[in-house]
């Protein structure tokens, strides 16, 4: 399914819109009429209505326009059962075609979904690209270069997939919906606002910016699974049964890659070299597996890769050379590499 993120669009009448309200406003049209409506959902759906003004009179127009198409008697919820001020036939002939058709694309791909069970979505951004989308839900995600996610939304549950990339989520509050998070072989729920996922195939890192999160790997029926909670300033790395041990986490490095910067700190030349091969199609290869270990360190132009390169060739023992579409790097003739320096 096509992802759809955060529009700024005006009604007929010049009001600001919102696709992520307007797709809420759907949801909850065909929530509230699924026979498995729960009072869990009534309750979600009272406090986002109660949000601001613009869920409300999204949600009244929605139910406006369906008897509009229907006509159908649509009782609206006590909430906002006040004296209506327009007349059913208020939308004006052209503005209203345009604005029923993306309404019912909504309805059809959201909120009749959604009461026969989870809205499926995915965001996805290619080599060197970077994303904001606002989910269903409200919360943000941005989507560092090369990342893929899979969104569900159902009545009792938020859950989100990382298959690839990174991903810093800021996440709108719902006591009643826990946000979960997948990336590999663990779990992240979320008990905070903000954390950042790293998926590098089956190794994940997670740093938290606010609040907590709870990584739990396992967990099957017969097996209680490894749990840690990770709290606000901290970060951890997990793969497979292990989670590492929870260290510092610095919030300009976590989201250096926001403003297009890579930072190293004593990394591997081949941790930099995969790390290269997220943003560039250009191939890297280290020629000689001795120069693997060897530390980098240092801010760098994550846009810039001839600039990258040719600062390491400045503080390590390598030469770097094109050969086709790949960059070789190999060893200079000399024993002791030189001092290393930040950028």
């Amino acid at each position: 399914m096509k992802a759809m993120g955060s529009m700024a669009a005006t009604d007929d009448f010049g009001f600001l819109q919102d696709l992520a309200t307007r797709e809420r406003a759907a949801y909850w049209f065909a929530r509230l009429r699924a026979e498995n409506c729960s009072d869990n959902d009534k309750k979600a759906f009272e406090d986002w209505l109660s949000e601001n003004e613009a869920h409300r009179r999204e949600y009244e127009q929605f139910c406006l326009m369906w008897e509009e198409l229907d006509g159908l008697k649509i009782a609206l919820p006590p909430a906002i059962q006040t004296e209506r001020t327009r007349p059913l036939g208020w939308f004006p002939a052209f503005g209203w075609r345009h604005w029923a058709a993306a309404v019912l694309v909504a309805a059809v791909g959201i909120g009749w979904h959604a009461a026969q069970g989870p809205a499926a979505y995915s965001y996805a951004t290619a080599k060197g690209e970077q994303k904001s989308v606002t989910l269903p839900d409200g919360s943000l995600a941005q989507l560092n270069t090369d990342t893929r996610l899979t969104v569900e939304m159902s009545a009792g549950l938020r859950h989100v997939k990382v298959e690839r990339g990174e991903a810093l989520f800021t996440v709108a509050h719902e006591e009643a919906r826990p946000f979960e998070v997948r990336a590999g072989s663990g779990t992240i729920r979320d008990i905070g606002t903000r954390f950042d996922v790293y998926r590098d195939g089956e190794r994940v890192v997670v740093a938290v910016l606010d609040g907590e999160v709870e990584i739990t790997l396992g967990g099957k029926a017969d097996d209680p699974g490894v749990s840690r909670a990770v709290l606000k300033g901290q970060q951890t790395a997990y793969s497979d049964r292990k989670i590492s041990t929870v260290k510092s986490a610095d919030e300009k490095t976590v989201t250096a890659w926001q403003n297009g910067k890579l930072i190293f700190d004593g990394t591997s030349l081949m941790d930099v070299v995969r790390e290269l091969g997220r943003y560039h199609d250009r191939r890297i290869v280290i020629a000689d597996p001795n120069l693997n270990t060897l530390k980098v360190s240092g801010a760098f132009n994550a846009s810039d890769l001839d600039g990258l390169l040719w600062a390491l060739q400045q503080v390590l023992p390598i030469k770097a050379e094109r050969a086709g579409n790949a960059t070789v790097l190999s060893s200079l003739d000399e024993r002791t590499p030189r001092r290393l320096q930040t950028f």
